[in-house]
């Protein structure tokens, strides 16, 4: 009988199993949460230079942030809308050139206490002495309090 295949069949069977052995492993691992890297990822809050969000708290029923005007003119916010979650936002305030305001908007459904949570949402607004709506577009990506 010819052999000649044999060896090569037995080598690559023994790295295969091994290989299937480390899959198994770090699945498990996944699968526990022992290896979650939205653990390393770091809070954030972005809707450019021009809007900045200087800071901001994602709790079971909402968003808070606080965002800055640096466009150099007032501006009215006049909508923010969730692109994934429905976001609904009263008293929309008017933010002084330079100033910041507070913002609060409950989302629906309900955050999950302990998560980390990405957020996108668009903030349409103009200018007190304009008639053009603009929008910006950004994320708020934390864990939920």
């Amino acid at each position: 009988m010819n052999k000649r295949g044999q060896a090569a069949t037995e080598y690559l069977i023994t790295y295969g199993w091994a290989f299937m052995a480390i899959i198994i492993t770090v699945g498990a691992l996944a699968y526990f949460g022992v290896i979650n890297p939205s653990r390393f990822i770091p809070d954030r809050c972005s809707f450019g230079s021009q809007m900045e969000c200087t800071d901001f708290l994602l709790d079971e029923s909402g968003v808070h942030m606080y965002l800055r005007n640096n466009y150099g003119k007032d501006i009215i916010i006049n909508n923010i809308t969730g692109i994934n979650e429905v976001l609904i936002c009263n008293g929309l305030p008017t933010i002084v050139a330079g100033d910041k305001q507070e913002i609060n908007c409950d989302v629906n459904p309900v955050l999950e206490k302990g998560s980390k949570k990405q957020i996108p949402m668009i903030i349409t607004f103009k200018r007190t002495d304009g008639t053009i709506s603009h929008n910006v577009t950004g994320e708020i990506y934390s864990q939920v309090q």
